[in-house]
């Protein structure tokens, strides 16, 4: 009977024990699941909010795009005004003058003729402004190959009037037939955006009209094709440098400037074109006198198989 007492009692322990073990199983599942569903709700809030977050994020990225191509507009108009002004006063100094020789009676045939060919001459100069300005506007959607010592002299004729009404003086020192797979148009922005910045910085510094410089240098090494902008304006204060690249980062006056200009420059290039941007001052000689200016450099990959497949 003792045998068959320790049995049962030990019979009795182990249901016990089953059934304890089952509550708690059934109390651990059940906290499992609770637990499996909260986590499972909260993926879904937290998809639901990164989806917010990337639809805000790509929504401002678009708001950001299109002020930067405004103030590119707005920039280009600018030079448009001031490449237009002179041979419009060529052509109604022209007119005016043959409609005095005329009244007059003083109007010869050699005399007319000489003022229709510099109108006609001066007309075919507009007309080709506006095929400049023009191409400079065409969206781009698909990397190409380009000579980017077309899109550097491209870029100066279309920002000349704004250098030389003032007085900046431009040095080249390229190598010539440089090919680069990218957007042309974009690359060209950038160009212009950093030298209209160079043309804005002159205009603090008090540089009498013969020292003022722009030096645009293209080289390449083994892999990138390398593009440094130069100025003799007085570099980036330290204490701002590391922001310039941050939209909406500015030292302008608020009519002046958004602050998305460097930005998209460097969005264009880190980004689009797969290439590298940075500033810093820089210090070099100029007519017998050192200068300390800001630099630009541009790194973009040469022209290569392997990447003309890139579409964005």
């Amino acid at each position: 009977w003792k045998f068959i007492a320790v049995f049962v009692i030990i019979g009795l322990v182990m249901l016990y024990r089953s059934i304890v073990l089952g509550r708690l199983n059934d109390k651990l599942e059940k906290k499992v699941d609770d637990k499996t569903k909260e986590l499972q709700e909260f993926n879904k809030n937290l998809e639901k909010r990164i989806e917010e977050i990337t639809f805000k994020l790509t929504q401002k990225q678009k708001i950001i795009t299109q002020q930067s191509k405004l103030v590119a507009m707005g920039e280009v108009i600018e030079n448009i005004a001031h490449q237009w002004r002179q041979p419009l006063s060529v052509i109604v100094g022209e007119t005016s003058g043959m409609k005095l020789q005329k009244s007059l009676e003083l109007l010869s045939d050699e005399a007319m003729n000489e003022s229709l060919d510099k109108i006609n001459h001066t007309a075919n100069y507009l007309s080709e402004t506006i095929d400049d300005f023009r191409n400079f506007f065409k969206s781009e959607n698909e990397m190409k190959e380009f000579n980017i010592n077309d899109v550097i002299a491209q870029s100066l004729i279309l920002m000349d009037s704004s250098l030389s009404s003032n007085f900046i003086a431009v040095q080249k020192d390229v190598v010539e037939d440089i090919h680069v797979y990218g957007f042309e148009n974009e690359l060209m922005q950038v160009l212009m955006n950093i030298i209209s910045n160079s043309k804005d910085a002159f205009s603090h510094q008090g540089l009498d009209i013969e020292d003022k410089v722009l030096r645009i240098t293209l080289k390449k090494t083994e892999k990138y094709a390398i593009i440094k902008i130069t100025d003799n304006a007085g570099g980036i204060p330290q204490n701002i440098i590391g922001k310039i690249f941050e939209p909406y980062f500015t030292t302008k006056h608020k009519s002046q400037g958004t602050g998305i200009g460097l930005y998209m420059s460097h969005q264009i290039i880190c980004d689009h074109m797969k290439g590298f941007m940075h500033a810093n001052n820089f210090k070099f000689k100029y007519k017998d006198r050192f200068y300390t200016g800001a630099q630009f450099t541009l790194k973009l990959r040469l022209h290569s198989q392997e990447n003309t497949n890139y579409i964005i």
